[in-house]
């Protein structure tokens, strides 16, 4: 099977590696154009284009899918596109360019979380389990056929990082598996229906913390923007990133993000119901820090009320 493979982030890399050593073959990668990143605005290439240069694969960036990807896919003979967090939203022109079509491998199990960010999501809303679909590709937004799907528990210190992982490889064999019933034309695909939730983009304002919810509910948000963009609350104006956290059992306090705790104990504030203890945090122009080396060089003070 010739793939054309489309995809950007760590965890699309990782569906493509295991790709590039299966008996199939990848004949070309197209990826989103090189960014800027960091404060110095470094021109970065992604993950996925990194790792096809590896092993010399063409890599195709286009500005405009839809504008400048029909001639050059076209020449490709491929069998099959591959998409898995690429990034573009691609015409139908070219999703019909290989000879069976896109598959799309959607981190989540359809209908339920369509959209650009489902496993994010997953984590805010607390989700016990998260799986993955493999569908084919149409022009809507995850609206296409089911072919097939699987899904894991979320462990107690899973956050969307390890999440996304764990999920690449639950992909892999399934894609395998619907390349072979591709090849024996034994594929059958299922209709999605109307009964299905959606959810947008993730924003940097979603991150900030809100401490009249639940301690609960705060950590899903924490573990769900753990790659970006973070969960945040604002101490002496500046922000403070956090990274991980638990609910806890506390006593004390009147004011939801009043600081209740802060020492070697941990750094424990009050919320809506519950209390949230932060584990590992950052301060605006500082580094990541565990709550006892952010306590050392960050007075805070019982009664303090974060925002």
């Amino acid at each position: 099977m010739n793939i054309v493979y489309f995809g950007t982030p760590d965890f699309s890399a990782k569906v493509l590696a295991s790709l590039i050593n299966s008996e199939h073959k990848v004949v070309a990668v197209v990826t989103q154009t090189d960014k800027k990143v960091g404060r110095k605005q470094i021109l970065t290439e992604c993950p996925v284009k990194i790792l096809a240069k590896q092993y010399n694969i063409p890599v195709f960036q286009f500005e405009k899918i839809r504008k400048e990807g029909f001639e050059p896919l076209s020449k490709l003979n491929a069998d099959v596109f591959i998409t898995c967090a690429y990034g573009q939203i691609i015409s139908k022109e070219i999703l019909e360019i290989s000879k069976f079509g896109t598959i799309n491998i959607h981190f989540s199990l359809l209908p339920n979380y369509r959209g650009a960010s489902p496993v994010q999501w997953a984590l805010i809303n607390g989700e016990k389990e998260i799986g993955v679909t493999i569908m084919r590709t149409d022009e809507g937004i995850d609206t296409g056929d089911i072919i097939l799907s699987d899904s894991i528990k979320v462990e107690n210190e899973d956050n969307a990082e390890t999440m996304l992982n764990k999920l690449a490889d639950l992909s892999v064999p399934l894609v395998l598996k619907v390349f072979k019933q591709l090849e024996d034309n034994t594929i059958k695909y299922i209709k999605q229906g109307d009964n299905f939730t959606y959810y947008p983009m993730l924003k940097k304002e979603d991150g900030k913390i809100d401490f009249n919810k639940t301690s609960r509910d705060i950590v899903g948000l924490i573990k769900g923007l753990y790659l970006w963009p973070n969960a945040y609350f604002y101490f002496n104006d500046k922000q403070v990133k956090v990274f991980k956290a638990e609910s806890v059992d506390f006593i004390g306090g009147n004011i939801n993000g009043e600081v209740v705790c802060a020492n070697k104990t941990g750094l424990i504030i009050k919320c809506g119901v519950g209390y949230l203890k932060v584990l590992e945090l950052q301060i605006e122009g500082g580094k990541r820090l565990d709550y006892k080396s952010f306590l050392n060089g960050n007075k805070i003070e019982i009664g303090k009320v974060l925002v």
